[in-house]
């Protein structure tokens, strides 16, 4: 008797910081591209070809120094429905190739199709960048692919704003501990140190 095979939906998401260059370094003219420098015989008597020489000789610059390296910041994202016999196993499946690759599973839910008669499974799963392809080819082993795709987006503005707001939240941090160690005045200390909690809370929130 067949098995009636149903769907299981599976999210991969992974992060990397890539490096672009943006510039190469200048070259002096190669050989072929150099002006020739001529040798002229001296005019008058006692005079050699190697007594004259028609023209300064060639003066390069110094090379360019390369442009520094752009780090972007990029994620790569992935979705893919799979239909298989049993579809909470094949999360369990899922999970498991995850986190040999260094991975974690961020969410899933299941659906036992009581109403619909199909049942259906959604994981959400995170994994270094460098191992999404690999990932991607063992999770499509587990049943019939139905739709994969894989999306990158460039997230480098965000990660700029984020470090930003991580050194200001920082800074006031520092400025609040100073305020404690020199306070003198028992209510100064209570709303530093308030003032404290909240800004450490949203501190570590962030990284």
């Amino acid at each position: 008797m067949n098995k009636i095979k149903r769907p299981i939906a599976v999210a991969v998401a992974g992060f990397a910081a890539l490096g672009i260059m943006t510039g190469c370094a200048g070259q002096s003219p190669s050989r072929d591209e150099a002006p020739a420098t001529e040798l002229m015989p001296a005019q008058g008597t006692g005079g050699t070809a190697a007594d004259s020489v028609a023209g300064p000789a060639p003066e390069f610059g110094p090379p360019q120094a390369p442009r520094p390296v752009e780090k972007r910041d990029v994620v790569k994202t992935a979705s893919m429905t799979l239909t298989v016999p049993d579809p909470s196993s094949a999360a369990d499946e899922a999970a498991v190739i995850v986190e040999r690759a260094d991975g974690r599973v961020d969410s899933r839910s299941e659906d036992a199709g009581s109403g619909s008669g199909r049942a259906v499974t959604s994981i959400v799963l995170r994994v270094p960048v460098a191992k999404l392809d690999e990932v991607m080819r063992q999770l499509k082993t587990l049943g019939t692919v139905e739709t994969a795709t894989t999306a990158a987006d460039d997230v480098t503005g965000q990660r700029v704003d984020l470090d930003a707001r991580i050194r200001a939240l920082q800074t006031s941090v520092d400025r609040l501990l100073a305020i404690m160690r020199d306070a003198g005045d028992p209510d100064a200390l209570i709303k530093a140190e308030d003032a404290l909690s909240e800004r450490q809370a949203e501190l570590d929130s962030l990284r």
